[in-house]
């Protein structure tokens, strides 16, 4: 059985600082009037929700909430996106250095299921239909799984692994979401700072010239089980566009920092795909072979008497290749007394670890 999977970095590399790029667009979410017009207010170039600004109604909405806040309701209908976007092309040249910082106060709930908040780099939404996500090149979330906190940075396609944040999702208080784009090396990357500690850089750089120009903040839950998620707040403080990179680095992480877990408490629903959909795995190959799972912290995987069929699972790391790290997984074997050639192994790169049952006696 495959229980948990854990993964510590051990050392990281300091901060640095990039002079002389000019903050060109600063979003304060600071408007007197609560059901304000964050376009009227210079706060967006397009926003949407379902109910707008009717507060208190059943689907999304948003409102000026406290001074500087810019607060959204996001519904039980996982279908309900509401969001808002920054057109910087006015401000930063095509395909040129970017940055952009959002910083939120996110309302997570104890018992949310896949509450997500997402900083894009992306197309303008299509307001004839805007419940659709704009072609995003870049992508960086923060997910609520069961009030486990988890990240993931995508960018054309590549990247998503999900990175642990050791805190409770309910636990944040205050967070700051970074996308980087370099010209000069045409990357993107992704940041997270969350309450007063560090900033993390969440997956690695991704190549790819960036043709898109709008800064785009989606509140999102996606299906699951219960299919009707909680509803839940986000307040937006302040949006900010560079026209150059501020954020180089990350800070060190310290070491112990959880960055991702496995933990194979999902409630089994028959679908062959759900731990990738879990992100408790990135690979399944699981061939004629009966698995799930527990629905009590385990996914388990029962072996047949075929001596060619191998099922296994496959789990992105999410540290550099020259990165100390360590990797702990919690399995409980299940061997036979009589067993003979039992086995099974975990492999990292070219190493492996293998376990097995060869004496037959019950003491091999």
């Amino acid at each position: 059985m495959f229980k948990r999977l854990i993964l510590m970095i051990l050392c990281a590399t300091l901060p640095v600082m990039a002079a002389g790029q000019t903050l060109v667009h600063t979003s304060e979410f600071n408007a007197n009037d609560i059901y304000g017009d964050p376009v009227a207010a210079g706060d967006a170039t397009q926003v949407w929700a379902r109910n707008g600004t009717f507060q208190g109604g059943s689907e999304s909405w948003y409102a000026y909430n406290n001074p500087d806040e810019l607060q959204f309701w996001h519904s039980k209908n996982h279908w309900d996106d509401p969001w808002l976007e920054w057109d910087t092309a006015p401000d930063v040249a095509a395909g040129g250095s970017l940055e952009v910082q959002l910083d939120a106060r996110p309302a997570f709930t104890a018992t949310g299921r896949r509450q997500r908040i997402q900083l894009l780099i992306s197309t303008a939404a299509d307001l004839a239909a805007p419940t659709g996500v704009p072609a995003a090149q870049a992508t960086l979330t923060v997910e609520n799984v069961d009030n486990v906190a988890q990240a993931y940075f995508q960018a054309s396609g590549v990247g998503g692994a999900p990175v642990a944040l050791g805190i409770a999702a309910t636990d944040i208080i205050s967070m700051r979401m970074f996308i980087t784009y370099d010209q000069a090396t045409t990357s993107f990357k992704g940041y997270l700072k969350l309450n007063d500690g560090f900033i993390r850089q969440i997956g690695q750089p991704v190549v790819a010239a960036r043709t898109t120009t709008v800064a785009h903040f989606r509140q999102n839950v996606t299906f699951a089980d219960p299919a009707n998620p909680d509803p839940f707040d986000v307040f937006l403080q302040e949006l900010r566009v560079y026209d150059g990179i501020v954020t180089t680095q990350g800070d060190p992480i310290p070491v112990g920092t959880l960055l991702r877990e496995a933990s194979y408490n999902a409630e089994p629903n028959g679908d062959f795909f759900q731990p990738i959909g879990e992100k408790d795995a990135d690979q399944l190959y699981m061939p004629d072979t009966e698995h799930g799972y527990t629905g009590e912290g385990t996914f388990f995987v029962t072996k047949g008497p075929e001596n060619n069929v191998y099922p296994n699972m496959s789990i992105n790391t999410v540290t550099g290749v020259n990165e100390p790290a360590e990797w702990v997984i919690d399995v409980e074997p299940r061997m036979t007394a009589d067993g003979i050639g039992q086995h099974f192994n975990v492999k990292l790169g070219d190493g492996n670890v293998y376990m097995g049952n060869e004496e037959g006696r019950g003491e091999g």
